[in-house]
């Protein structure tokens, strides 16, 4: 998997993710750090690591809280770019 930077990843978004007819500028519906971890997690999956990543979503759809609970097999095995695209490493 590969990172976007901010201009490849709005186009993305705009044009085949999330992408209104009537409103070209909206925001994505998840943060960019978001899909960063969740990016992480699916990397734990694959490889068959434990999970890495606690998420806690409140009643508000505003307040999702991530914990991050890295072990020494997830240093191993998990690509470093990966780590620090997330600001791990």
């Amino acid at each position: 998997m590969k990172f976007c930077v901010s201009l490849e990843s709005g186009y993305c978004w705009r044009n085949f993710v999330n992408y209104s007819p009537s409103n070209e500028a909206h925001w994505p519906r998840y943060p960019h750090l978001w899909v960063r971890l969740y990016v992480l997690e699916l990397y734990c999956i694959i490889l068959g690591l434990p999970p890495c990543l606690n998420i806690l979503r409140r009643k508000q759809p505003q307040l999702t809280f991530f914990t991050i609970a890295l072990q020494s097999c997830h240093y191993q095995r998990l690509p470093p770019h990966i780590l620090w695209a997330t600001g791990l490493k």
